[in-house]
Formats: structure tokens, C-alpha cells, sequence
């Protein structure tokens, strides 16, 4: 009992600080009826509620670096190994980012409760939980709590028609997609009687006659099918394309980043477990398909919501290397990739975010109001060119040499043909970066009369710290691998 409690010391401390604020904000939020008048005097309980989170953050990430025990596995269905850890001790540095940004948020969007970012913590958690956790019906409570959460995060901003719209939309197709991973869960259980991935992974192995049988060739592409349509990968983007489209822009950086890393990792585990070949080309090749979407989609796209999110599909097959290898020798490498390209595409997403009408104290919608940019603040303008730069992937960029390694390795395990559709569909993205870095620096036809808000204090000195912490990765690079072995040992 001793050493359950201290596996999961960070979830009951987060546990225990969540709840007492919500009690003490609760209380403080509470006003007399009698009192018309607004009350100056009462503390900022959004304010409050956002500084327990970020701490809790804070100590939560710590608490994950220096737990004692990280290779665990109970008889409820959880199992953690080094690679889970580290993995979720990346996802919470790079949510301490986001709630940094968030605070800039506080003064231009008055929807914000001190619940919200309670929710949201509780939505963070749940995403840490479903990597860990290896039982179906762990799984479905993890994946159905976490919709709750979401319901609430989308309807948040309950002046914008368009939310509640979007949040209706989820509601039915996450509704949809849970009945058809249920049914899965099920027809995996009835022909192998396994209710977890380790025994299905034991099952499966060196055993054609079940990979041969119809009931469980189904559900195991019901299930596959079903994660591509949460993760809203290739052919699969249509209903998220629409939703995220409508949500604030706060929330579209949680849905296009943290998200999506979650779910190909739990696909890549169930490919794993199923151990069928022919499904496993299958869904990597619906994966490396999605470079293909993603760069025609953001190709012909003027809005910069719309690009954000077909720069999110293509990056999904970045992160779904993790089917083809996720082993010791390789986990440190990914990691590492995983971790770089996250920060870079969550400053990316923030930075064309927090750029805003003066007169309407709204993000811009066009691309071509970038045009503009570089009259009105030059320094700012190089700074949206170089993290387009380096989230491209172009060369002599930082994550060039991430990605090109990461290639080495990955052709290994990859078939030639594979590898040569990987490299082929990578290379459309190169277009609507350069286009976009184009219209930074060399446009001459200025057709906006926009003027920007100057960008808030704590979000230039989180894009310094981008910039300063890829050039020490350009020159200090085998020290970073050296660092992300040393987490996964």
C-alpha cells in the first residue's frame, strides 16, 4: 500500500490541491444578493485559481522527475515504465508553458472562471493517466471523464455563438466514437478473453490461428479506426477541421498539441498488442498519408486558425513514429524529437495567436495581415520567420538535425517504401513555410491597414528563451541526447 501511495504521489498532491482551491474559491467567488454594487474589494479568484495551477504544475513536474519508483504495474490496470514517465514529465513542462500564455489571456477575455482552469488541470491529469494505463475498461473511464472536461473547456466561452456549436458537435461524434470503441473493447474480449494489453499482447504473439479470425480482425480495426477518428488524422479530419474551428484560440493550442502526442500513443500500444501486420502497414500508411492532407490543407488556406489546424495534421505523423519503434535504444531519440518539436509548435501557435487588432482587441484571421507586421515591429517579425523556420524542418535548422537523425534511425525498422513516401510527403510542408516565411520578410503588397497590439511582456520572454534554447541546441546537441537517455534510464 506504502508503495502505491508513493507512485502516485503526484496525482494525489494535484488531487489534494485541486479540491481545496475549489472549496476556497468557491467560498471567496460567493457574493451577498443585497450588494448591486461590484465589490473591488473581493480577491481575483480567476487569478488565484490560474497561480494554484501553475505551482501545482510546477511541483507536479518535479514530483514525476524524482519519484523513486518508475517501473510499476498493479493488478487494476496500470503499467509505467521509464518511457511513460518521461513522456508525461515532457507534456507537463510544455503545459507549464501554456499556462504562462494563459495569463496573458486573462486580460483580454473576460469569459474565464476561477473553474476553468481547474477543469483544465483535471483534463491535463486524465491525459497522464491514459498513458499509464493498460485495462479497456480503464481506457473507456479515462477517455469518457475526459470528455466531461472537454464539454466544459469548449462551452467556456458562452458569448461566442460558435462554441456552444462547436461543443454540440463534439458531444455527438465523441459520443459516437466512444460507442464504437466500446464495441471493440467487447469483441476483443469475447474472442480472446483479455481485458488488458499485456495479456492481449501475450495472446497474440506467434498465435495465427487468432489473427486469423474474423471477430477479432474486426475489432481490432473498429478500435484502430476509431483512435485515427479521435486523433483526426488523413481522412479523418473532416469533424475536427469544423469543431476546432470554433473554439477560443486558448483552447485550440490544449486540442492541436497535447492531445494528439496522447492518442497516437495509445494507438501505437494497441498496435502493438494486436500484433497484425497487415493492419500495422495499414494504419502507418494512413499516418504518413496525413503529411499529404495536412500540407495541401494548410497550402490553400488564408485564416490562420485553419492553418494552425492543418499544420497540427501534418504534424501527427511525426509523432507516430512512436509505432514504429518505441524501444530503449530508440526511446531517448524520440523523446527528445518529441519534446523539441512540441515547444517549438506550442510557441509557433502562441506567437500568431497573441497578435491582435488594436481597434477590435481580436486575433488577426488572415494570413496576409502578417503583410503589415514587419513595418510596425521588425524584431517580432523575424522572431514568427525563425520558429517558422525551425518548426518546417528546413535545413540548417535545429530540429533539421533532430529530424535527419531521426530518419537514420527510423529506416532501420522501415521498409524502403515507407521511407520513401515518408520523405516525399514531408517535403510539401516545405511550400507553405516558405510561403508564410515570404510573406514575413519580402512582401511588398501591404493590403492591410491592420495595427497590432503590442505583444505582452511574458510572452516575448518566452519566445526569447525559444529562440536562445534552439541556437544551444544547434551547437550542444549531443548533450541534449545525453540528457534525454539519462531520463529514460
Amino acid at each position: 500500500m506504502q508503495q502505491i501511495l508513493t507512485i502516485f504521489l503526484p496525482e494525489l498532491f494535484i488531487l489534494f490541491c485541486l479540491i481545496l482551491a475549489l472549496f476556497i474559491l468557491t467560498f471567496l467567488s460567493q457574493k451577498n444578493p443585497s450588494d448591486f454594487e461590484e465589490d473591488n474589494t473581493k480577491p481575483n479568484t480567476t487569478k488565484i485559481s490560474w497561480f494554484v495551477c501553475l505551482v501545482s504544475a510546477i511541483v507536479y513536474s518535479g514530483l514525476l522527475y524524482f519519484i523513486p519508483e518508475k517501473n510499476f504495474q498493479t493488478s487494476w490496470g496500470i503499467n509505467s515504465t521509464e518511457i511513460t514517465y518521461s513522456l508525461r514529465f515532457i507534456l507537463s513542462l510544455c503545459f507549464i508553458v501554456y499556462l504562462i500564455y494563459l495569463y496573458t489571456e486573462l486580460k483580454s477575455f473576460v469569459f474565464y472562471t476561477f473553474e476553468f482552469f481547474i477543469i483544465l488541470f483535471v483534463s491535463f491529469i486524465t491525459l497522464n493517466m491514459l498513458i499509464v494505463t493498460t485495462s479497456f475498461l480503464n481506457f473507456f473511464i479515462f477517455i469518457e471523464f475526459l470528455n466531461f472536461t472537454i464539454y466544459y473547456l469548449l462551452a467556456s466561452q458562452k458569448t461566442y455563438s460558435r462554441s456552444i456549436e462547436c461543443t454540440i458537435k463534439y458531444f455527438i461524434m465523441s459520443s459516437i466514437l466512444s460507442a464504437f470503441l466500446v464495441f471493440g473493447f467487447f469483441l476483443i474480449y469475447y474472442s480472446t478473453g483479455c481485458s488488458n494489453l499485456p495479456d492481449l499482447y501475450l495472446m497474440t504473439i506467434n498465435n495465427s490461428k487468432l489473427l486469423s479470425k474474423p471477430i477479432f480482425i474486426i475489432a481490432c480495426i473498429i478500435t484502430s479506426i476509431t483512435l485515427l477518428s479521435k486523433i483526426g488524422s488523413s481522412f479523418f479530419y473532416f469533424w475536427i477541421v469544423d469543431i476546432y474551428d470554433g473554439t477560443s484560440y486558448s483552447m485550440l493550442i490544449y486540442l492541436n498539441t497535447f492531445f494528439k502526442i496522447v492518442y497516437v500513443y495509445i494507438l501505437s500500444r494497441f498496435l502493438e498488442s494486436f500484433n497484425s501486420l497487415f493492419l500495422t502497414n495499414s494504419i502507418k500508411l494512413i499516418l504518413i498519408s496525413s503529411l499529404l492532407f495536412g500540407a495541401f490543407g494548410a497550402l490553400y488556406q488564408s485564416k490562420v486558425r485553419r492553418f494552425l489546424i492543418f499544420t497540427s495534421l501534418y504534424n501527427i505523423s511525426f509523432f507516430s513514429l512512436t509505432i514504429w519503434n518505441f524501444d530503449f535504444a530508440f526511446s531517448a531519440l524520440l523523446l527528445f524529437f518529441i519534446f523539441f518539436y512540441l515547444f517549438n509548435n506550442l510557441l509557433f501557435m502562441i506567437l500568431f495567436l497573441s497578435l491582435r487588432d488594436w481597434n477590435t482587441n481580436l486575433c488577426i484571421r488572415s494570413l496576409l495581415d502578417l503583410a503589415s507586421l514587419k513595418n510596425q515591429n521588425p524584431v517580432l517579425t523575424y522572431c514568427a520567420a525563425f520558429y517558422s523556420f525551425v518548426v518546417s524542418g528546413l535545413p540548417v535548422g535545429s530540429l533539421f538535425l533532430a529530424k535527419i537523425t531521426l530518419f537514420f534511425e527510423v529506416s532501420q525498422q522501415l521498409n524502403f517504401f515507407f521511407l520513401i513516401l515518408f520523405l516525399f510527403f514531408s517535403t510539401f510542408a516545405f511550400v507553405y513555410y516558405v510561403r508564410l516565411i515570404r510573406l514575413l520578410l519580402f512582401s511588398d503588397k501591404n493590403n492591410s491597414s491592420i495595427l497590432f497590439i503590442p505583444i505582452p511582456t511574458v510572452i516575448s520572454y518566452l519566445l526569447g528563451f525559444g529562440v536562445y534554447l534552439n541556437f544551444l541546441l544547434f551547437f550542444l546537441y549531443d548533450r541534449f541526447i545525453l540528457m534525454f537517455t539519462y531520463l529514460t534510464i
